[in-house]
């Protein structure tokens, strides 16, 4: 529906309307609009104010002077054809839940970027908890392990993000990590920090690369 009055300054004016937004289309000064009787919210021409629903709303011309106004009101979300106004949010809630249900990899993020927050309730805050810390491997370091009084270990490393381990060709046998026995030719790769301890025949070879963060 569209409203058309010709406010009297200082007035104060009663309407019966029904929606879930408010524009602003025409006015010569700012005025305050209650909705439902909550706390009024000064609209300035081109302004929109968006709620859950309005069952009465009061308008006051604030100025001292004549203040023809039109008003549009009605459901679902209003776009003018003018953009780049301010829109009004009513009703926020308190709280909002964000769920992570798949895990999320991000790639080339950016050095650097900027969020901007205009007129945000009081009640209402945002922070960052902790530091936000995204590195990649920067280095591969190679050694081997020969095994000798049938056993062999690689260090723990807190700086590795994961290790492959292959198993000579030339082996004699298997080379148990842990409970899994590497067959000769083999290749595994394990994401640990802690020491790798190995067991087999004296001779035999376990070629390692390490992925390490700087």
């Amino acid at each position: 529906m569209r409203i058309y009055k010709t406010l009297q300054p200082n007035e104060r004016t009663e309407f019966n309307a029904q929606g879930q937004f408010i524009y602003l289309n025409t006015a010569s000064a700012a005025i305050e609009v209650q909705v439902n009787g909550q706390l009024p919210v000064t609209l300035a021409q081109y302004d929109q104010l968006q709620t859950d629903a309005i069952h009465s709303l009061v308008v006051v011309n604030t100025s001292n002077q004549l203040n023809p106004i039109v008003l549009e009101i009605g459901f679902g979300a209003f776009v003018p054809s003018n953009s780049g106004h301010q829109v009004i949010v009513g009703n926020w809630p308190a709280q909002m839940k964000v769920e992570q249900t798949k895990p999320l990899q991000i790639d080339n993020w950016p050095d650097s970027y900027r969020v901007t927050v205009n007129n945000w309730k009081a009640v209402q805050s945002v922070k960052q908890s902790g530091d936000w810390l995204l590195t990649q491997p920067s280095a591969m370091n190679s050694e081997e392990i020969t095994i000798a009084g049938s056993a062999g270990s690689l260090a723990a490393n807190a700086k590795r993000s994961k290790v492959i381990i292959k198993a000579a060709a030339s082996n004699s046998g298997a080379v148990t990590i842990g409970k899994y026995p590497l067959d000769k030719g083999e290749v595994i790769t394990l994401s640990t920090t802690a020491q790798i301890d190995v067991t087999g025949t004296d001779g035999d070879i376990l070629y390692i690369i390490e992925d390490v963060y700087a």
